[in-house]
């Protein structure tokens, strides 16, 4: 692939905010002189019609010189004025839809000349369009202001990490061929990575720095790895770069810098996915899930041996996710109380989780407390809520509305399931009669619908 001459754009160099400039191919003077109808002169409207269909870009002489391959149209306007305007319609959902439903596929999805011609654009007044120019023009600034404060963001993320992990990273090196030749054998990739960067010296000397800092500040990990073990740590970075970029492990690791006890919280990602063989997913949630148990059980804000910790959390608790508070009116009603606890045990086993049922008369504290606080205090602690509101009970709506105002204040979809049986009268309080209920004649069915519903609600939980 040349790296100099004439740009040679393709449709993987354009999007509707301009080019993309990064693998741009080059073609030598004498292949651009000879390809005179696809040269680029400064004016034109450049349109994907191969590959990724409809794409618009106003070229507006970007290059000095440039030329682009089949995949992209040339639109010359008349009146160049109005070039970016138009670029604009092309891209709308109007226009996009339209050239849609000319798409053929053959080896790739296309479309051909008179397809494009055949486009209908708005015959807009002067004032229409000079707000759509001005409405488009600020949100493409907004936005790429917006990407750029996102990319610096990250940027200094990265450098406050790197900095308190005490690592230096090596100078990214100058960009010629002897950098960017490089030879690998084949037992050097096989059952490893299959990316031909991350073999360069660069990526290389990368990897040599981190695996050095980290076994070397992190005692415990380079005590669980054999002498003659070279392929866990690089599975681990791995693991690594997927776990931290989890927005719940991001936050961990923001309370962990504040600690100065980074490094026990990556020892914490390596016993849990390494030791515990735990995939990456099940390994975020039980990392949270852990630290939840350390902060609010266990009551502990600084800890170092934290194996047999981990193993008093897994025998004694059952996170939140899986605890249900069970919101109904008990007096005289023990066999619907039944009916739903008995329900949760069997969802529990069917599908292998902790599931956990609460009722606020049968919590034990081993002091006296207060129903109310104990109930609020349950509620705000435990993820669902079910409701049984036959009889409007009026104990059963206070806590219902606690729950939804709840839910409402954290940002989050109401985490209720009501429940109502049917009689002659089996009525429904004005605010809640637009929530789904399940309706039901006796035990059985409400056996039957909970389990249903759990199942539903659990299966996209633990997904």
């Amino acid at each position: 692939m040349k790296t100099e001459g004439i740009p040679f754009l393709k449709v993987m160099n354009i999007n509707e905010f301009g080019f993309k400039t990064k693998n741009i191919d080059y073609i030598d003077l004498k292949t651009h002189n000879v390809m005179k109808r696809s040269q680029l002169h400064g004016n034109e409207i450049l349109y994907s019609m191969a590959g990724t269909i409809g794409i618009a870009v106003n070229y507006n002489h970007k290059f000095k010189y440039a030329n682009i391959n089949q995949a992209i149209s040339k639109i010359l306007l008349k009146d160049i004025s109005k070039n970016q305007l138009i670029v604009y319609l092309l891209n709308s959902n109007l226009c996009k839809l339209q050239s849609k439903r000319f798409l053929t596929v053959s080896a790739q999805p296309n479309i051909n000349f008179e397809q494009i011609k055949s486009i209908k654009i708005p015959n807009l007044s002067e004032n229409q369009e000079i707000n759509i120019l001005d409405t488009m023009d600020n949100a493409y600034k907004v936005k790429k202001q917006k990407e750029q404060e996102s990319k610096n963001l990250f940027n200094d993320i990265d450098n406050y990490l790197l900095d308190k992990l005490g690592i230096t990273l090596p100078d990214e090196p100058e960009n010629n061929i002897e950098n960017r030749t490089f030879k690998v054998g084949f037992d050097d990739i096989f059952n490893d990575r299959l990316d031909a960067n991350s073999y360069t010296a660069y990526y290389q000397n990368i990897f040599k720095v981190l695996e050095t800092t980290i076994v070397t500040s992190c005692d415990y990990i380079a005590k669980k790895i054999k002498k003659d073990d070279i392929d866990t740590m690089p599975v681990f970075f791995d693991i690594l770069i997927s776990i931290v970029n989890n927005e719940s492990i991001k936050n961990l690791i923001i309370i962990f810098i504040k600690k100065e006890n980074l490094y026990i919280l990556i020892n914490i990602i390596f016993y849990i996915s390494i030791i515990k063989n735990n995939t990456i997913d099940d390994s975020i949630k039980e990392i949270c899930y852990f630290y939840d148990w350390l902060k609010n059980y266990a009551k502990l804000t600084k800890f170092s041996e934290f194996e047999n910790l981990y193993k008093t959390y897994k025998e004694t608790y059952i996170p939140q996710d899986y605890k249900i508070f069970v919101a109904m009116e008990f007096y005289q009603q023990d066999n619907v109380y039944k009916a739903i606890k008995g329900t949760i045990e069997k969802v529990a086993k069917d599908m292998n989780l902790p599931l956990e049922c609460i009722r606020i008369d049968k919590v034990e504290k081993g002091n006296t407390y207060q129903i109310m606080d104990e109930i609020l205090k349950q509620i705000q602690d435990n993820r669902l809520l079910i409701a049984d509101i036959t009889n409007k009970n009026p104990n059963v709506y206070l806590e219902v509305g606690y729950a939804m105002g709840l839910a409402k204040s954290r940002g989050i979809e109401n985490q209720i399931m009501f429940f109502l049986k049917i009689d002659e009268d089996a009525k429904v309080g004005f605010d809640l009669q637009s929530y789904q209920q399940n309706r039901y004649k006796d035990t059985e069915e409400l056996r039957e619908k909970l389990e249903s519903q759990l199942k539903v609600y659990y299966g996209k939980l633990i997904i």
